[in-house]
């Protein structure tokens, strides 16, 4: 990040560290849910990883159309 200037290299590290502390935080609250929850979210994490590899790999036309066509097989 040398070829940026301060300013920019200060917002950048910011937008990270925030993100960082939001992941952080968002650990914590899922790790104080119910043990039975845990699956459906890891469930859930899972898909969402899916659809995006999914969608990265086989949507090369335009993007709305692509994801009505995942969504409808829901």
């Amino acid at each position: 990040m040398y070829d940026y200037n301060r300013k920019a290299r200060m917002y950048s590290w910011s937008i990270t560290a925030i993100g960082y502390l939001l992941l952080l935080h968002a650990t914590f609250v899922v790790a104080a849910f119910e043990k039975p929850v845990l699956p459906q979210i890891l469930i859930g994490a899972g898909l969402t990883s899916f659809v995006s590899v999914f969608f990265r790999y086989t949507c090369r036309a335009q993007k709305s159309r692509c994801w009505a066509a995942i969504f409808s097989a829901f």
